[in-house]
């Protein structure tokens, strides 16, 4: 009985110690989550963030080696040269530079941790994955650097003059858009897997969404299978699209020239709906619990829900309605499968287990 209960209270010791290894690789995989433009592949615009404070305050700004421009932002000031948009990743801000460096800052001090020279303006916004920097300079390449040490990886060098667009990052490819070409490089190794090439120059964007990539150039809308690189559809707009689309549960949101935002099924390519607003649509949406953001050159900020018919705005402007093409879904933001808190309750819970089973343990050892 004795070796029973001995045996018993290890097996429960070992199972402890088992699930609390679980835990943490899974905390640490939902902590290590790739940074980059726009916030994920899909372009949503949502940030995984705390909430800003009510009183900010300037903690720190940062000089580039030549005289710029202010950038302000809520909380701090950068003085960069240049249209790169930061990148935040485990305490690190990257940003690029028109002095032809791609910088890395602490976030909390400010203080240079490291700079990384290419040849030309690095006007690219830096996309962060697995403790490496992806960003592209006017020298016609894309480097992957090292996070830690600011060291190169690999470089790969484009056709074409080099466009200040950020690339994307999803299961382990590079997509990024060079005129009229579509790239899929190999985070690794930096060698081409396929490239997509359209008739007309492609931008600003691609996003990436259950194994499709999305790209728009002029009036079309091109869904590209990521593993092949051949078009799966296209959808023709009224007008050119300028904006960048975003992809939420199925569906793909983006404003077009003839003064529409368009919600597109990812999958078929076809139309859901259209909602007409007074001006151009250039402005990129965001997508969040359930609602559409976007701006239109008809100076309203758009707040569009589905299947709501209303929009919501600043001002007393009359509301217009959705034109459906089919039957609509509900978006709704999917929930992140472990919560921080809920990890910090989870791993508490097991420590106070694994405490009981060596306790059990121990007194079983003695009455033996």
């Amino acid at each position: 009985m004795n070796d029973y209960r001995k045996s018993n209270g290890i097996s429960v010791y070992h199972s402890c110690i088992i699930f609390l290894f679980l835990i943490i690789v899974l905390s640490h995989s939902a902590s290590a989550a790739d940074t980059m433009f726009r916030g994920n592949a899909e372009h949503t615009g949502v940030f995984d963030d705390s909430e800003i404070l009510p009183t900010i305050t300037e903690l720190w700004r940062f000089k580039c080696m030549e005289s710029a421009r202010i950038v302000s932002g809520i909380g701090f000031t950068y003085t960069i040269e240049g249209r790169s948009s930061p990148a935040v990743s485990n305490g690190v801000v990257y940003v690029g530079s028109n002095d032809n460096n791609l910088y890395s800052i602490d976030s909390v001090t400010g203080i240079e941790k490291w700079r990384f020279k290419t040849g030309s303006n690095v006007a690219s916004s830096p996309a962060v994955s697995n403790g490496v920097i992806y960003v592209g300079s006017l020298d016609n390449n894309l480097y992957a650097i090292d996070g830690m040490t600011g060291t190169e990886k690999w470089r790969f060098h484009l056709n074409r003059r080099y466009s200040p667009t950020s690339p994307v990052v999803s299961n382990g490819i590079i997509y990024d858009c060079v005129d009229m070409t579509l790239y899929a490089i190999d985070a690794v190794t930096g060698t081409e897997k396929w490239r997509f090439t359209t008739d007309n120059s492609i931008g600003p964007l691609p996003a990436v969404s259950n194994g499709f990539i999305y790209i728009e150039s002029w009036n079309n809308l091109h869904a590209i299978d990521a593993v092949t690189g051949k078009e799966k559809w296209r959808f023709k707009t009224g007008g050119d699209v300028t904006s960048s689309p975003a992809v939420s549960n199925g569906t793909i949101y983006v404003g077009s020239r003839d003064k529409n935002l368009y919600a597109i099924d990812a999958i078929t390519g076809t139309e859901k709906w259209q909602f007409k607003t007074e001006d151009i649509v250039t402005s990129s949406p965001v997508v969040s619990n359930g609602v559409i953001y976007f701006g239109s050159d008809d100076g309203y900020l758009h707040a569009v829900g589905v299947p709501t018919s209303q929009e919501n705005t600043q001002t007393t402007a009359p509301a217009q309605t959705i034109t459906p093409n089919s039957a609509e879904d509900t978006t709704n933001e999917s929930t992140p499968l472990w919560d921080r808190n809920i990890l910090v309750y989870l791993i508490l819970v097991v420590f106070v287990v694994l405490f009981g089973a060596l306790v059990y343990d121990t007194y079983y050892k003695k009455k033996k």
